[in-house]
């Protein structure tokens, strides 16, 4: 065991100038540093040889972000927005939706694929709502320039982020450190199950609290796949049990990856939210709204802590579902908004009560309870090209050996 003096010793600034902390105990400088913003944090790492240590240990990352997720103030303030096209961009948490005015900029954050010419194009148009001559509401094609670097956001969680390109390449990377790792492909984990296109198949990442794990869930048409980044190896852990054909990223929350299937029951079709355990791997179900108008184009989104259902294509509609009480049925809520969409996702709730959506494409700034909204204007980000986004929250978790046993001390 080491003594005192030698992580006094360790404590020492370089030069034999003054201990930056003399005596102060490590378990103190711990607890002081994980109050610190992240970033902060990656500057602090050549200070000196104690510093170092503390803030590169994997249990160090485990305690910044666990007080992060026990502190709502904490939590507020370590939230990010990435938004995702033919590169990744940031956006200060605080700044969206807070009443900081309606002109935001993102930042174009260092990442692995940064102007990779291999990518194929797959973005070309999406639908929005707009007006007519009459003023009434209208749907729109709006073309975008072809990227050929297009990144699909497949999830987001404790500050890594899921991100997978249409040749069926997936990376987890953490924008708050620019750590990255590459997963490997089924073909490689598993000879003979070729990786297919990350488009037209069912995706879903979180954190199995059970085993310590991240894990990313796929559903390639009826076979369920699961990769591990303790081993760093996907494996199949069954057949997807119904016919429904998902083709959406699934949204994580206690612990599980929720989707909306439709199953036929009494001749008649019927919406289900289906919940994949991430600690034990197996389906359950939960009823979706009784009276809901239900149909192919619906997906999970979260809002304040709260599963939704919401539209996401073909038709416009003013209203979306809130289960305000997970697990129980009839806390399902219908609510009403005062503009049409065509496809919506919540983000996250800002410090003065208005919501942040994604909005056919856009950023909405909206109170519920004034039902009033605010367009948000997006800097930073090529005009003509569209954008998909989700929050992130800034920690010190790294995707790089992430099961070495010897990096958890």
């Amino acid at each position: 065991m080491e003594s005192s003096r030698s992580k006094n010793q360790r404590n020492q600034p370089p030069g034999g100038a003054e201990p930056i902390f003399p005596n102060l105990p490590e378990e103190i400088i711990v607890e002081i540093f994980s109050r610190l913003p992240a970033k902060s944090l990656g500057r602090f790492r050549c200070v000196c040889k104690l510093w170092l240590s503390i803030i590169s240990s994997a249990q160090f990352a485990k305690t910044h972000l666990e007080l992060a997720l026990q502190n709502k103030t904490l939590y507020s303030e370590r939230q990010r927005l990435i938004l995702s096209s033919h590169s990744l961009y940031s956006v200060d948490g605080e700044v969206v939706g807070c009443g900081y005015g309606d002109r935001i900029v993102a930042v174009e954050l260092e990442h692995p694929l940064k102007a990779d010419p291999t990518l194929s194009d797959s973005k070309d148009y999406y639908f929005k709502v707009s007006e007519d001559e009459d003023d009434n509401p209208v749907m729109v094609r709006v073309d975008v320039l072809p990227s050929t670097n297009w990144f699909e956001i497949l999830g987001s969680c404790n500050g890594l982020v899921c991100i997978g390109m249409d040749e069926g390449t997936f990376f987890l990377f953490n924008p708050t450190t620019r750590k990255f790792k590459r997963i490997p492909t089924t073909e490689e984990s598993l000879p003979g199950s070729p990786l297919g296109s990350v488009v037209g198949n069912a995706h879903g990442f979180g954190f199995d609290s059970v085993s310590d794990d991240y894990k990313l869930v796929r559903i390639d048409v009826d076979v369920i796949l699961v990769y591990s980044l303790r081993t760093d190896s996907w494996r199949v852990v069954g057949n997807f049990p119904y016919e429904h054909y998902l083709i959406d990223s699934g949204v994580f929350l206690n612990g599980a990856i929720h989707w909306v299937v439709s199953i036929e029951e009494e001749e008649r079709g019927k919406s289900v939210v289906i919940v994949f355990d991430l600690a034990d791997e197996i389906f359950r179900e939960m009823p979706a709204p009784d009276d809901a108008d239900m149909g192919s184009d619906i997906v999970m989104g979260i809002l304040n802590g709260c599963l939704c259902i919401l539209h996401c294509r073909n038709n416009m509609h003013d209203y979306f579902w809130m289960m305000r009480d997970y697990g129980m049925d009839d806390s399902w809520t219908k609510v009403n908004i005062s503009f049409p969409y065509i496809c919506m996702k919540p983000l996250y709730m800002g410090k003065n009560g208005e919501s942040l959506l994604l909005v056919d494409g856009e950023l909405l700034s909206y109170n519920f309870e004034k039902d009033r909204y605010r367009e948000l204007e997006v800097h930073g980000i090529p005009s003509g090209v569209g954008f998909e986004a989700d929050t992130y929250l800034e920690s010190l978790v790294s995707p790089v050996d992430y099961g070495d046993k010897r990096l958890q001390n």
